[in-house]
Formats: structure tokens, sequence, C-alpha cells
């Protein structure tokens, strides 16, 4: 019976892995000989990044961190709830909205429009006025869209705070250091083959190890393994 190339040390991978016969030059490239427990540790942990990492792409904001337009959305639709709570439900009930659609619909596209009833706007807003104001916290922001902590401020690459710099952390974890086993840089490149995305700027990741190296003992950040749940 041929072995399922997604299935390594009992652990199945994701779909985000895309290509899991390179996740095996990643396990021993950087982590050598190691018991088959402490590697499938870190088979899970791979795994567990690739979700947040395809998380984080999926999510990623196309424009810049939008805080003050939510400010704005949030003062303009305060107002707007207080004035529908006090005459919108006494004036503008569904049954006249729809009929106002209806009759600023030009008669011949009338049959062809589907006249769903509207609900009442007021309790939606009452629910969204206050996320609006706790997402206008760029950190409260980045986390709901799965974004490194901070990013806005360090202009973290997702590569960098989803996939290096938990492999490195791991890896001190278990006692190796970049380049015990092999070049640190090609396991990397083999991690960026596994998830089917482009090969990772050498410099860097190396930035990212020397960063890593000098931060004082216990005061390396958590990683976004950590901070995000799998989405």
């Amino acid at each position: 019976m041929a072995t399922d190339p997604r299935v390594i040390f009992g652990w199945r991978l994701s779909p985000y892995l895309r290509k899991p016969e390179h996740v095996p030059d990643v396990l021993t490239t950087i982590f050598g000989c190691q018991p088959q427990s402490a590697l499938r540790e870190v088979v899970e942990a791979l795994d567990t990044w690739a979700i947040n990492y395809g998380s984080a792409r999926r999510h990623r904001p196309s424009t810049k961190l939008p805080a003050t337009e939510l400010r704005d959305l949030q003062s303009f639709g305060r107002p707007f709830l207080n004035i529908w709570e006090e005459i919108g439900p006494a004036l503008l009930y569904s049954e006249i909205i729809t009929r106002a659609m209806i009759l600023m619909t030009p008669p011949d596209e009338r049959r062809r429009r589907d006249f769903e009833v509207p609900t009442n706007p007021g309790p939606a807003l009452k629910n969204l006025l206050p996320v609006l104001k706790w997402l206008s916290d760029p950190n409260n922001y980045n986390a709901a869209s799965f974004q490194p902590t901070n990013s806005h401020k360090s202009h973290k690459s997702l590569e960098r705070a989803f996939l290096w710099e938990p492999l490195l952390q791991l890896m001190k974890k278990h006692g190796v250091k970049p380049g015990q086993h092999g070049s640190f840089c090609r396991a990397i490149k083999s991690l960026h083959s596994a998830l089917g995305i482009n090969p990772p700027n050498e410099v860097a990741v190396r930035r990212t190890v020397h960063d890593l190296n000098k931060a004082p003992e216990g005061a390396q950040p958590l990683s976004e393994q950590q901070k995000h749940p799998s989405a």
C-alpha cells in the first residue's frame, strides 16, 4: 500500500501545505536526528504556521490600516442610530420602504427585480458601533484580520512573522542552532516550496536570525502562532 505523502509522523497535513514532499527536507536540514515525538511536534507546528500564514494572506487588508475611516463610521453611525430610534420605526416601517423601492424602479424593470423587504437597521447598527470602536485600535484590527501584532509599526512581513520567527523559536526550544544540521536558508526555501509560495529573500531571512540572536534572553517576541487561533 502506498504511503500517503500528506501524513507525516501520524499527522495529516492541511491543504495549506500544498507540496508536502518538501516537508521532510525542512525536518532533516534543521532538526537532524530527533526522537519521533519531537519531529511530530515540529510537523504539527509547521502545519499550524501554514494555516495561520494562509489565513493572514487571505484576510490581509487591501489598503492601509483604516483606523480613521472606522472612527468616521462610528461617529456617523451614532447620530444616525439616535435619529432612527426616535422616528425611523414609526415613519419608515418595512412596507413603506419596500413600496418606495418599487415606485423608484422604472415599470419595465420591476418584473425582473426581487424587492427584498429590508430589515430594521437599528439593532444591527447598535451591535456594530462598539465593534467599530474596538476595531479602530490598530492592534485589535490586526488581530481580527489575522495580521501580525504591531505590523502597522514594524512593517514585518507575513513570512517573517508567521514562519521564520516561530521556526527559530522552536529550534531554540529543541536546542538547535541555525546551520547546525544544514543551511537554514535552504530549509526556509523548502518551507516556502511546501507552501507553494515564492522563494524567500535570503537577506531578510539572515536579518531575522540576527535580530532574534541579539534579543535579550526572555525578550524575544511571541510567535504569531501563539497570538492567533488557526482559521
